[in-house]
C-alpha cells in the first residue's frame, strides 16, 4: 500500500479517539506519573503527522502550523507541571512555561484563521463573522462580571504573575471567535470539521479552567487540568487521520445560506444573558463601568453592522433569484419568459412611434451531432461561446434571448425589413470564423426574419 496516498477510511482517527482518551484518563488519575502524558504527546504529534502526509489538507501551511503549536503546548505544559508555576501568584514564578505555551498560542491562531478564510471570502461570510464577534463579545460581558471582576479585586499577585496570567485571554478570546465562525457554517458537517471544532472547544475550555485555576477561584489538581489540552491534542490527531479533512478547506456551496438552530442560539443568548445580568448588576468602581460600556457599545456597534449586513445580503439574493427566472443560467441570456414580455413592451413602444421591429430567428445547424459526439458538456461551452459572439455581433439596443436548446432571437427596435436582413447577413457572416470552445469548430447558422 503506498504510504503517501490518502486515508480512505475513518477508522483510524475514531482508533486513535478511542486510545487517546484512555491516556488522557490514566493521566487525570496519576497513576503512572507523567508517562501517560508524554505518551498521548508522541502518539499525538505521529498521528497528526501520518494525517499530513497522507490526507495532505489545504492549506497545508497552516496545519503544519497547528502541528508545531500542538507540540509546544505540550512541552510547555510538561514544564509547568515540572517548576509548579500554575497558580504561583509570586514575583519568583517560572516563566519558562509561557516562552512555549504562548507562541504556540499565536500559532495556533494564525492556522484556525487561515483554515476559516480558505472556506470562503470575506463578503461572503460576513454574517457569520459579525455573529461569532456578537457571541464571543456576550461572553466576554458575562465572564467579566461574574468570574474575572470578583477575582480580580481579591487577588494579590505580583505584577509579574499579573502579566503572565493577563497575557493568555484575549488569545483565548480571538480562538473563540474563530471557533464559533468555523462552527456558525451552515453547510458543512464533516467528522473532520467537527473533530477540528471539538479540538478548538478543547483548548477553550481548558484556557477557561486554567485562568480559574491561576486566580484561585477554582482549585484542580495538575493531571485533570491537562485533560482538556490533552484531548485538544487527540482531537487534532484524530481529524487529521479522518478522510473528510481533505476537504475541509473547500468552499460551502452556499457560505452564509441562513441561520441555524445552533447559530441562532448563541447569538440570542449573547444579546439577552449580558442584558439580564446588567440590569441586577451594581459596579463599585468606575473601571468595571468602563469596561463592561465598552463591551455593550462594541456588540451594539457589532449588532448594527450585522442588519446591515443582513440586509445587503437579502438584496444580493433577490437581484439573483430575479436574474434566474429571467436569464438562461446557462448563456446568461434572456430567457424565453423576458423575451415574450421585453418584445411586447418593444412592439407597442414602437407602434406609438410609428416604428418598425424585427426579429432574427435562428438554430446552429447539427447541434445534436456535436453533442453525440463530443459530450454534452461540450455542447454547452459551444452555446456559451456562440452566445457571446451573437452579442459581440448585434448592436447594443438589440435584445438577444435563448428559446431553448440551440434555438435563439435577436430582437431589433426600430429595424425594418431592410435593416433586419442586413443584421442577418452581418450574423452569418460572424460565423465564417471558427468558434473556439475548448477546441475549434466551424458553426453554420440557419437564420429566419420576421417584422
Amino acid at each position: 500500500m503506498d504510504t503517501r496516498s490518502p486515508i480512505t477510511s475513518s477508522r483510524p482517527a475514531f482508533i486513535f479517539l478511542g486510545v487517546g482518551a484512555v491516556f488522557a484518563a490514566i493521566h487525570a488519575v496519576h497513576v503512572v506519573g507523567d508517562a501517560a502524558w508524554a505518551v498521548l504527546g508522541v502518539g499525538g504529534g505521529a498521528a497528526t503527522l501520518v494525517g499530513l502526509v497522507r490526507n495532505r489538507p489545504q492549506p497545508v501551511w497552516a496545519w503544519w502550523n497547528m502541528l508545531a503549536s500542538a507540540l509546544l503546548f505540550t512541552i510547555g505544559g510538561a514544564i509547568r507541571g515540572t517548576v509548579g508555576a500554575t497558580g504561583d501568584l509570586s514575583a519568583d514564578r517560572n516563566l519558562l512555561p509561557d516562552l512555549f505555551t504562548f507562541p504556540g498560542y499565536i500559532l495556533f491562531t494564525i492556522s484556525l484563521l487561515a483554515i476559516v478564510r480558505s472556506r470562503g471570502r470575506p463578503m461572503q461570510t460576513a454574517g457569520i463573522s459579525l455573529d461569532a464577534l456578537i457571541a464571543t463579545l456576550g461572553l466576554l460581558v458575562i465572564t467579566w462580571i461574574v468570574v474575572l471582576d470578583p477575582a480580580l479585586q481579591t487577588l494579590d499577585a505580583s505584577a509579574k504573575a499579573r502579566l503572565a496570567i493577563a497575557a493568555y485571554p484575549p488569545l483565548t478570546l480571538l480562538i473563540m471567535s474563530i471557533t464559533a465562525r468555523l462552527a456558525f457554517a451552515t453547510d458543512d458537517d464533516t467528522a473532520g470539521t467537527r473533530l477540528v471544532l471539538a479540538g478548538a472547544l478543547s483548548l477553550i475550555l481548558g484556557d477557561v479552567l486554567f485562568t480559574l485555576t491561576e486566580i484561585h477561584v477554582i482549585d484542580l489538581p495538575g493531571g485533570l487540568l491537562d485533560v482538556p489540552y490533552g484531548f485538544a491534542w487527540i482531537f487534532l490527531g484524530a481529524a487529521t487521520l479522518h478522510p473528510s479533512i481533505a476537504t475541509i478547506s473547500r468552499p460551502p456551496a452556499d457560505a452564509d445560506g441562513g441561520f441555524s438552530r445552533t447559530r441562532l442560539g448563541a447569538v440570542g443568548l449573547a444579546l439577552v444573558v449580558p442584558a439580564a445580568i446588567i440590569i441586577v448588576w451594581t459596579p463599585e468602581d468606575t473601571v468595571n463601568r468602563v469596561v463592561v460600556g465598552v463591551l455593550v457599545v462594541l456588540m451594539a456597534v457589532t449588532a448594527v453592522v450585522r442588519v446591515f449586513v443582513a440586509l445587503a445580503q437579502q438584496q444580493r439574493t433577490q437581484r439573483r433569484l430575479t436574474r434566474l427566472a429571467l436569464h438562461d443560467d446557462l448563456t446568461g441570456l434572456a430567457n424565453r419568459t423576458l423575451v415574450v414580455d421585453r418584445t411586447e413592451s418593444m412592439l407597442h413602444a414602437c407602434r406609438r412611434v410609428g416604428q418598425p421591429l424585427s426579429l432574427l430567428f435562428f438554430d446552429l445547424d447539427r447541434f445534436k451531432l456535436v453533442n453525440d459526439t463530443m459530450g454534452h458538456a461540450a455542447g454547452d461551452a459551444l452555446l456559451i461561446a456562440c452566445a457571446q459572439r451573437v452579442v459581440e455581433t448585434m448592436p447594443p439596443h438589440a435584445l438577444v434571448g435563448r428559446l431553448s436548446g440551440d434555438e435563439f432571437v435577436i430582437v431589433l427596435p426600430g429595424v425594418d425589413a431592410v435593416g433586419a436582413h442586413r443584421h442577418g447577413e452581418r450574423l452569418r457572416e460572424a460565423f465564417l470564423a471558427p468558434v473556439p470552445f475548448g477546441t475549434d469548430q466551424f458553426v453554420t447558422v440557419s437564420i429566419g426574419v420576421a417584422t
